[in-house]
C-alpha cells in the first residue's frame, strides 16, 4: 500500500477526486481514506500543517495501514532564487532549522545522537514537461516569509548545503519514516519565492496549481 501524506485541503484535494472505492477511517482526530487510484491500493490524508502534526500522522499511518511508501506531497516556499513557482523539487536531503541546543553541546538545527541531514536516495521520471530538480528542504514551523533571517541562519550553520526550498512538514515526515524504516519520497512543488515581491499573493495564485503539478508526478511515477 502506498501512503500520501498532505498538510491542507488544497494540496490533498486532487487525490481526494481521484480516490474510488474508498473509506473512511477516523484516529485521533484525522481522517485517514483508503481506496484505489489507478488500481493502486492507496490511503491518503491530511496532516494539518506544521511538524507535530505530520509527525503525528506519519506514525499512524504506519502503525494503522503498514504502507510500503510514503509519499509527502505539496507545495513549499523557494529559496534558491533559481526558483520560480511552479517549479516542483524531488527532496534527497531535507533538514530542519529552528532546533537550537548549542547550549547542549549539540551543533545546530539537531537533537544529540540524531542526524543533522536525512538523506533521501529517489529518483522520479519527468515525462510530464514540469522543471523538477533535486535538492535540499529545510523544515519549520514558521511561515518563510524574511529573507534576511533565512540568510542569517543558512550562511551561519549550513555552509555545506545548497538549500532550494522551505517548508513545514518534510523532515518530520522523513525523520518517522526512517525510524521505522519505511521508504519516503518528497515531493513539493514551488508556490512562492522567499523574500518575492508580493510573496503572500503568489502564494495564494500559485498554490493550488503548485499542488496539483506535485499530485501529476506522483501519479505518473507511482500510480500509473
Amino acid at each position: 500500500m502506498i501512503a500520501i501524506i498532505c498538510a491542507m485541503d488544497k494540496e490533498l484535494k486532487y487525490f481526494s477526486e481521484a480516490i474510488v472505492d474508498s473509506q473512511t477511517k477516523e484516529v485521533l482526530g484525522y481522517n485517514f481514506i483508503q481506496g484505489k487510484l489507478n488500481n493502486h491500493e492507496i490511503v491518503i490524508v491530511k496532516c494539518g500543517i506544521g511538524k507535530m502534526t505530520s509527525g503525528i500522522v506519519t506514525t499512524l499511518l504506519i502503525e494503522h495501514y503498514n504502507p510500503t511508501l510514503i509519499i509527502n506531497s505539496g507545495i513549499a516556499g523557494g529559496y534558491a532564487t533559481s526558483l520560480k513557482p511552479l517549479d516542483v523539487i524531488c527532496v534527497n536531503k531535507v533538514g530542519c532549522y529552528d532546533i537550537d541546543m548549542r547550549l547542549d553541546g549539540t551543533v545546530y538545527g539537531t537533537f544529540k545522537n540524531e542526524d543533522r541531514i536525512l538523506e533521501i536516495n529517489e529518483t522520479i521520471e519527468n515525462n510530464l514537461g514540469y522543471n523538477v530538480l533535486y535538492g535540499t528542504m529545510m523544515s519549520s514551523d514558521t511561515f518563510a516569509g524574511n529573507r534576511t533571517k533565512l540568510d542569517i541562519i543558512f550562511s551561519s550553520y549550513y555552509q555545506d548545503l545548497k538549500i532550494d526550498a522551505v517548508d513545514m512538514e518534510s523532515y518530520s515526515v522523513a525523520y518517522i519514516c526512517k525510524k521505522y524504516g519505511i521508504r519516503c519520497i518528497i515531493i513539493r512543488a514551488i508556490s512562492d519565492v522567499v523574500g518575492m515581491v508580493s510573496q503572500i499573493e503568489s502564494y495564494e495564485s500559485f498554490a493550488s496549481n503548485a499542488a496539483k503539478c506535485a499530485f501529476d508526478l506522483i501519479v505518473e511515477n507511482f500510480l500509473k
